[in-house]
């Protein structure tokens, strides 16, 4: 840019200044002043680099021209792969170095130098080729080119990229996601498809499944331990199979059992009053003589206005339907439906249960007198109670045969 022209007062300074050294042009020159600034030193020559491995190697790669081959390549690849993996120099810059290795694949397979029929649409298609070409690269890369180890972070990243193709390629020729929203990804791989087969499966996998593993650690327990589905009935029986190790010391008492037990005070009581009245002797006055009458006159006594009430028995509680007991065979569900089974607190038989009890009263076995009810009518309508049928239509649910004392 053209400078402007300077002003009136800078050329009075100029002028001043052409005045001054021209009035020391013939003197003497002046004298340094401090604030002229000391001589510069000579910056001090650095020693010399020492060669790199990779300037090293592409020195004897220019210096000694090798003919190069894929078998050389893929023998080179086995060798360090470990290495590669374990390299602490591994650098994401070299994820998408398989974009730039199209160019290197198209120049080979043009000179004919990739053996194994490698095409050089391997990085574009997923074909048996993908992991030779790939393997190929990078040991031209890691020992021709002398880039180092750090090329495994391509390979990490090469290998993800096309196990998400292949993911991609299942899914869209399976038809899972077909009327779905969503996608597939390779977590679900990595978790053996368990978001399918618990959510997205036509037929899924229920959640049960999930409980294997402590079913088989908690065996021992479970072998006395099952079905607590009714654990808040108050009339619930527990057996030695529902107690830990068969301690049955907390087993709430049913109405058989208070039955039993106020028939055994009754007797006691009778054998007490005849055991008294036969030790009283014949002689002498009855321990159970009439009453001496008062000593003082007392009112006329009306029975209807000041008799205590007599206390009436209270009715017997309603009874409620029990638990019913583990079903083992034909014989247990017949006596469970005809007779109940009192020593394992079902008191009422089953048949009774509909015109006894309302069906929210025994929710908790609704599933269980359902399969009873069924398997007896079964055996007595379509077979006529005839057990040689029955046991062909139906081998081993009868059961081992018992003898009368144990039914």
């Amino acid at each position: 840019m053209p400078r402007a022209p300077p002003n009136r007062a800078s050329r009075k300074r100029n002028t001043a200044a052409s005045t001054s050294d021209s009035e020391f042009s013939d003197a003497s020159p002046p004298p340094p002043t401090p604030q002229s600034s000391p001589r510069k030193r000579a910056p001090a020559k650095k020693p010399p680099k020492k060669p790199t491995k990779s300037t090293k190697s592409k020195a004897t790669a220019t210096a000694n021209p090798e003919p190069l081959s894929s078998a050389s390549l893929l023998q080179n690849s086995k060798e360090t792969t470990e290495q590669w993996y374990k390299s602490k120099r591994t650098k994401s810059g070299y994820a998408n170095y398989v974009k730039n290795g199209k160019q290197w694949l198209e120049e080979w397979t043009a000179e004919g130098r990739l053996e194994g029929g490698v095409s050089v649409q391997a990085f574009e298609e997923m074909t048996e080729e993908t992991p030779v070409a790939l393997r190929a690269l990078t040991a031209f890369k890691c020992e021709h080119l002398g880039r180092g180890f750090a090329t495994a972070e391509g390979i990490r990243s090469a290998f993800k990229d096309y196990f998400e193709r292949v993911c991609v390629c299942i899914v869209e020729r399976s038809g899972v996601l077909r009327g779905r929203n969503g996608r597939f990804t390779t977590h679900c791989f990595r978790r053996g498809g368990a978001q399918y087969r618990f959510l997205w499966a036509d037929r899924k996998w229920s959640l049960k499944a999930v409980g294997t593993l402590m079913r088989y650690l908690l065996d021992e327990l479970m072998a006395y331990e099952e079905g607590f589905s009714d654990i808040m009935l108050d009339d619930r029986r527990l057996d030695r199979h529902e107690t830990f190790m068969g301690e049955n010391a907390s087993a709430p008492v049913t109405h058989s059992d208070l039955t039993r037990f106020q028939e055994q005070i009754i007797g006691s009581m009778r054998t007490m009053i005849v055991s008294v009245a036969a030790s009283t002797p014949t002689g002498g006055e009855s321990i159970f003589a009439a009453p001496a009458p008062p000593p003082f006159p007392s009112a006329p006594f009306f029975s209807g206005q000041s008799a205590e009430p007599q206390p009436h028995p209270a009715p017997p509680p309603k009874p409620r339907p029990g638990r019913i007991p583990t079903t083992r065979s034909l014989d247990d569900a017949l006596r469970f439906w005809e007779a109940g089974s009192p020593q394992n607190g079902l008191d009422t038989p089953l048949k009774d249960w509909d015109s006894l009890f309302s069906p929210a009263e025994y929710a908790a076995e609704a599933v269980k007198l359902g399969n009873i009810r069924s398997v007896c009518n079964e055996f007595r309508v379509e077979y006529g109670g005839d057990y040689d049928r029955f046991e062909a239509a139906f081998p081993g649910l009868r059961g081992p045969r018992r003898s009368q004392e144990e039914t």
